[in-house]
């Protein structure tokens, strides 16, 4: 009788967990509603394990929830009227653009406004959200008042050419210098027939007329970046300048001359290192090249110094959870690219790993793609898309970036759809670099990482008896799990492998790393082929990797580099039975499904990464071995201090 009173009570208080839940209560009070879900939840495991709870935890219970209500009802109150501000803020890319110190002041006083809600200090309440709406309202009005301005004078100056090409065409006669004229604006405005095939594809006519002088610079390119000093190389495009001069900027308004660098024979390389720099900041570069007619500007391309710090990346995740409102999920991928430092293009990731990925109420952490993001000074920007071909739209409650296991950006959105970051099909949220490195989060892993000098490393054991036998080991998880995220990536990003390959659910993990020697793994992963109008055959894939240790200096740090090789794919794809109801002619499958793995891979993808882990100055990267050990684990070994 008694284990039926606690059960009753113990699904009175989930009801009113989950009808709290509803609402957007846990937005105001986020601590306290921790709080009940890890009191409930002792409180179940205790009645799975004895049938009863007993009576003073059933109170705590309780009282935590009226807590956690009464809190959440005052503090939003106390808060609606900043709450929206925050959420106009929040929301817009150049709302956060226009000033990121002053959105990360706001973003500070709003937090402390809520922890102050919820010790019931409700004076401090009501100072800090006052100062929370003065720069919220600051910034919203500020960044408004901006994007009127600029994107008005944008469009005056697109009608001012329209109507002058408009004019043009109107005007045109039979006389040469007309049709040269009209000649002049149609190839300027038409665009090439390509670009109606391109999904999504968007063309802007060149308004600008053609100016007298020399023809223009390429575009510079980015050769070397250094904390105080960034490299660029252009190639001439004219035979007949003067002179050439190197435009530097940093807001894309100003620009001043920075060196006169003469005349540069036509289609040759010059090259010029621009020094005295400010760390961890961006440049923006464009080459004048002029004669007695005029001046002609290149391209611009902009990029950004290190920050000198020298904190190598080994691992970068991303964390997502979605909102527990109707429709939140999505089956489309997220595409994330983090970097587009200018020296080199973002590096990409699309998120597909071998489960339900983005489904409501859930959370989840990815592993991203390392390539090209070798020091924290190469995240300058981190980009979130909803990509794919589902029209549908995804709610994201939180983002949690993190590099090398530590937070280094985090952005609480909300609950509702209101609050939620919504992403429909193509749908952008862009995090820029002085809102990366204004958040709070990056300025306490900056901290962390110049006060402790292993922060950044793997985790430190013993391992082994011997002297030294200090160590680091890469756990066959996080393995799995960088393997899972790459092989997700591939089969959204290669043409080939999106038409034929699918992750499978047949039989057990969809993937597994084990052991296959000291110094390879052997992967195997569960697959299905995709075969249009009929059930996918099973595509049991499996290869190895091969690492390769290798030591480097980089930026007077001793990097120990591990290399990854893919090697040996072979499949036990079930292709014989598909082969025989392809000879009946019943389906075409050969060339459209399964051959391409099932006959001994003849083409499979290249898989070449590297994990880069920066060394404190008193270990000696050629004394550490680098193995596999019984577990299927990655051990770096040995050192002491």
């Amino acid at each position: 009788m008694q284990a039926q009173v606690d059960a009753g009570r113990l699904q009175q208080l989930q009801d009113q967990l989950k009808r709290l839940e509803l609402g957007d209560w846990r937005e105001f009070a986020p601590g306290l509603h921790h709080v009940a879900i890890q009191t409930i939840a002792q409180i179940e495991m205790e009645f799975k394990k004895g049938g009863k709870i007993r009576e003073e935890d059933w109170i705590k219970g309780q009282t935590n929830l009226d807590q956690f209500k009464k809190s959440a009802k005052q503090l939003k109150a106390a808060l609606s009227r900043v709450y929206l501000k925050r959420q106009s803020a929040i929301q817009a890319s150049f709302v956060r653009e226009y000033d990121p110190l002053l959105f990360n002041k706001a973003e500070i006083h709003y937090q402390q406004s809520l922890d102050a809600g919820a010790r019931n200090q409700w004076d401090s309440v009501s100072i800090y959200a006052r100062k929370a709406q003065e720069y919220y309202h600051r910034l919203v009005k500020g960044a408004r008042k901006k994007m009127k301005k600029d994107t008005k004078a944008s469009l005056r100056a697109y009608r001012k050419a329209i109507n002058k090409d408009i004019k043009t065409i109107n005007t045109t006669g039979l006389n040469p210098e007309d049709i040269i004229a009209a000649d002049v604006v149609v190839f300027r405005t038409k665009p090439p027939v390509s670009s109606f095939n391109q999904p999504g594809g968007v063309y802007v006519a060149p308004f600008p007329d053609p100016l007298p002088g020399p023809n223009p610079s390429q575009v510079p390119g980015i050769f070397d970046r250094q904390d105080n000093a960034i490299t660029i190389a252009w190639y001439d495009g004219s035979d007949n300048e003067t002179g050439n001069r190197v435009l530097r900027s940093t807001d894309l308004l100003n620009w001043q001359s920075v060196a006169e660098v003469g005349t540069i024979n036509k289609l040759s390389q010059h090259t010029y290192q621009d020094q005295n720099l400010q760390a961890d900041t961006r440049y923006c570069y464009q080459i004048e090249t002029y004669n007695a007619e005029g001046a002609r500007l290149s391209p611009f391309r902009c990029t950004y110094t290190l920050n000198g710090h020298g904190i190598g990346v080994w691992r970068l995740q991303l964390q997502v959870k979605v909102a527990n409102i109707t429709d939140a999920g999505i089956d489309n991928p997220l595409r994330i690219i983090v970097g587009d430092n200018g020296e080199s293009i973002g590096t990409e990731t699309l998120l597909d790993y071998g489960r339900d990925d983005f489904e409501k109420n859930s959370t989840f952490t990815y592993d991203l793609n390392l390539t090209n993001i070798t020091d924290v000074s190469d995240i300058t920007n981190l980009m979130v898309i909803n990509y794919g071909t589902e029209q549908d739209a995804i709610y994201i409650e939180e983002l949690v970036f993190l590099v090398n296991e530590h937070e280094f950006f985090h952005r609480i959105f909300g609950n509702t759809s209101n609050s939620a970051l919504k992403l429909t099909l193509g749908g952008v949220y862009k995090v820029a670099f002085e809102e990366l490195r204004s958040d709070a989060s990056w300025q306490a892993y900056i901290n962390s990482s110049l006060d402790n000098e292993v922060y950044n490393l793997p985790k430190i054991e013993a391992i082994g008896t011997g002297t030294p036998s200090l160590g680091f080991r890469i756990e066959n998880a996080q393995l799995v799990s960088r393997v899972e995220g790459l092989i997700g990536h591939m089969l959204n990003a290669d043409g080939v492998l999106k038409e034929r390959l699918k992750w499978g659910h047949i039989f057990g993990a969809t993937v597994e790393v084990s052991r296959k020697s000291n110094h390879a793994l052997h992967i195997d992963l569960d697959l299905e082929g995709i075969v249009p109008y009929w059930p996918n055959p099973e595509m049991d894939i499996d290869f190895d990797i091969e690492i390769t240790k290798n030591c480097e200096v980089k930026n007077g740090r001793n990097i120990l580099i591990m290399e990854l090789a893919s090697k040996n794919f072979t499949s036990n794809a079930d292709y014989s039975d598909w082969a025989d109801v392809a000879s009946l002619g019943i389906l075409k499958l050969a060339d459209v499904a399964i051959d391409w793995y099932a006959q001994n891979c003849t083409d499979p993808p290249v898989i070449n990464q590297a994990l880069e882990v920066p060394l404190p100055d008193n270990i000696n990267c050629d004394d550490i071995e680098v193995y596999i050990n019984e577990y299927g684990d990655l051990v770096i070994c040995c050192f002491g201090f």
